[in-house]
């Protein structure tokens, strides 16, 4: 019968869309490989006091760079500069609130990068500072040179008295005095906050004292007129 084959045709024709709609469904597109992890990478850590603000720049020899910057003490990473023997560079290029700095880089500041973990530390030490007011009376004058431990440059000061001068130095700065009176006078001595110290005589009429600077300290070079008896 012809309505009956008719029917056979449209029910096959649905049992055949089904399918295909089914296969499409469930047809999963296959994906690309995930690419891998790099290698080799840093983690940056950084040790400094909270009052101190730095920048620290880094660079590696695949052209790679990166600032950091940040106060107090900080973390970074995973840095990714590059593959195993990659070498990579730190340095600090600014630093504020700490005028008297001493900075460590551990390992080094230029570390070759080895597969796996790399690590890189800076601390950063601030060295408190006190007050030193030097004075100096009439009759003579000094020069102060003064060096600090881990620095190394020195300052240096010519002071003819009378003159009071006061400046702000590391605390632990060594201050050598040298102190030369004027014609008829000579040193009646060197008062570190009242207190006398030791001084030598030289052959050329000078006078030296050393003076280590641990806290706020009053220096004064004292001159007095030649006894004429």
């Amino acid at each position: 019968m012809t309505w009956v084959k008719s029917l056979w045709l449209a029910i096959i024709l649905l049992v055949v869309v089904a399918v295909s709609v089914l296969a499409m469904s469930i047809y999963v597109v296959p994906m690309a490989s995930p690419t891998p992890p790099p290698s080799s990478y840093i983690l940056i850590n950084i040790t400094a006091p909270n009052y101190a603000s730095w920048t620290i720049y880094a660079n590696a020899s695949t052209g790679w760079y990166a600032y950091y910057s940040g106060s107090g003490s900080m973390s970074f990473g995973p840095a990714y500069a590059g593959g195993p023997g990659t070498v990579v560079t730190f340095n600090v290029t600014s630093l504020t609130n700490c005028p008297y700095p001493t900075i460590m880089y551990e390992p080094s500041n230029n570390i070759t990068l080895a597969s796996g973990a790399n690590y890189e530390t800076i601390t950063i030490n601030c060295v408190p500072e006190v007050n030193a007011t030097f004075n100096v009376t009439s009759g003579g004058g000094v020069i102060l040179i003064v060096s600090t431990p881990g620095f190394v440059t020195t300052q240096s000061l010519i002071i003819n008295g009378p003159y009071i001068q006061s400046m702000m130095l590391p605390m632990n700065s060594t201050v050598l005095v040298i102190a030369w009176p004027f014609s008829g006078y000579t040193l009646e001595g060197v008062y570190v906050n009242g207190e006398a110290i030791n001084y030598t005589e030289t052959p050329y009429g000078s006078f030296h004292a050393t003076i280590v600077l641990t806290t706020n300290s009053t220096v004064s070079i004292e001159f007095s007129p030649v006894s004429s008896g």
